[in-house]
């Protein structure tokens, strides 16, 4: 049975230290999170951290409220089981849900059903509540949508559920994007939706042109791969980005600008900003 890293950590106050972590955490390589209150914590297989910038981020939580750090080797079946036991159901009002197969269904409205691991974006996160109410408020109706950060599928699920006519998730790290494609299976949208693991260098010339580009990744890599999301997108389509702090947007933008792209939508929930994107065409004079 495979082990992992353990780090229970606790903020006091809660915020913004617990999503300043999120983000820290994130970059150093930890790829599953668990949030309950003041409390977070966070899981990567033993052995692929480097200590020394696991140290670093420490050091930075402590002038954000860190009030305790724990670390501990624990086997998968046993925080998998506490996952799948507290997952609870994400509401968008009545428009959407995002739960888990042992929860009850929608009388209406989207449903998104997502088979609970531990696996990072399974909707909990604000980030994906962002992303996923910029899809339910500009809906992606026979378009042709590109994930990239896809975690577990979700908004690459509820884009071919909201009428996209072919979706490409793609997802980096291996145990999210097996259980994106269980997802898929799951919520019947297959025949629309392709799972890839990797990362920019796997979308292909042919698999594009993309209308929508969603993006819920980290500013580090939003700013890398900036040059690709250019690439794949089709005349008149529209980038949506998060996994980054309004702080962050400036630099997005002036990243984003050396490409035609400006902002026309911005919002904030729980300290995480989410932006769109239309690109400046330029017709030929």
């Amino acid at each position: 049975m495979s082990a992992f890293l353990e780090l229970h950590l606790t903020f006091q106050p809660a915020e913004p230290g617990r999503d300043i972590a999120l983000a820290l955490l994130s970059e150093c390589g930890f790829d599953t999170f668990r949030e309950e209150g003041p409390q977070l914590w966070a899981y990567a297989a033993v052995g692929s951290i480097d200590e020394a910038s696991l140290e670093e981020v420490r050091g930075a939580l402590t002038e954000v409220g860190l009030a305790e750090w724990a670390e501990s080797e624990v086997p998968e079946a046993n925080w998998n089981a506490v996952w799948e036991s507290e997952y609870e159901p994400v509401h968008f009002g009545t428009r959407a849900i995002l739960r888990a197969p042992f929860h009850a269904a929608p009388p209406s409205g989207l449903d998104v059903v997502i088979r609970p691991e531990m696996s990072f974006g399974t909707g909990h996160h604000p980030t994906t509540r962002l992303m996923m109410e910029m899809l339910l408020d500009h809906v992606p109706a026979g378009l042709h949508v590109l994930d990239m950060g896809a975690g577990t599928g979700v908004l690459a699920i509820a884009a071919a559920l909201l009428g996209a006519e072919r979706c490409l998730a793609v997802e980096i790290e291996s145990g999210a994007a097996d259980n994106a494609r269980s997802n898929v299976d799951l919520n019947a949208v297959h025949v629309r939706v392709e799972v890839r693991c990797g990362d920019a260098g796997c979308v292909l010339p042919e698999d594009g042109p993309f209308d929508r580009v969603l993006a819920n990744i980290n500013r580090n890599v939003l700013t890398q791969d900036w040059p690709s999301y250019d690439r794949f997108a089709a005349r008149g389509a529209q980038i949506v980005t998060s996994g980054f702090f309004p702080s962050d947007v400036e630099t997005l933008t002036a990243r984003a600008s050396q490409f035609g792209w400006h902002p026309v939508e911005q919002r904030v929930h729980e300290g995480w900003a989410c932006v769109r994107w239309d690109r400046m065409e330029l017709d030929a004079q």
